[in-house]
């Protein structure tokens, strides 16, 4: 498995509270480009953004690797998120995938992750809403209570 790094440099407001999303992938590369473009039109933009392809043979693989590397420029507003990718030595169904994906966000200091399939579809304002019930309800973030995460 290699794990690739990298951010965007378009400037936007960070986020008060730091969220990330992993999306689990398999040989679907235009439901997944259609799915990142939703997590990039946030209005409250994701801190973190990993992708783990449970070893497509689509293109997707290519598609991520270009994405990384700043080549894929189909997203002009994204903000600055760090991208994670994650590409996977051999399928290991849409759990196991998201295993990985937590695994990998639990090193960072992100606050909040969702986990979303290649197909799901966000509203732009999907995580500011969220952010507003977290002050609202004053949430605690993930990781402040979940030892498990931060020791493995």
């Amino acid at each position: 498995m290699s794990v690739q790094t990298h951010t965007l440099n378009t400037a936007r407001k960070e986020p008060i509270v730091k969220f990330a999303v992993t999306i689990v992938t398999y040989n679907r590369l235009e439901l997944l480009k259609e799915c990142i473009q939703q997590v990039l039109s946030q209005t409250v933009p994701f801190s973190y953004i990993c992708i783990v392809d449970n070893h497509s043979t689509d293109g997707t693989s290519e598609y991520l690797d270009q994405l990384a590397a700043g080549t894929e420029t189909v997203f002009p507003n994204a903000g600055k998120p760090e991208f994670h990718i994650l590409h996977l030595p051999e399928n290991i169904g849409g759990a196991g995938g998201f295993a990985k994906g937590l695994e990998d966000l639990g090193k960072t200091d992100c606050d909040w992750i969702l986990i979303i399939d290649d197909d799901a579809m966000i509203a732009a304002d999907y995580i500011e809403q969220l952010q507003k019930a977290i002050f609202k309800n004053k949430l605690p973030g993930l990781f402040r209570h979940c030892n498990y995460c931060r020791s493995h």
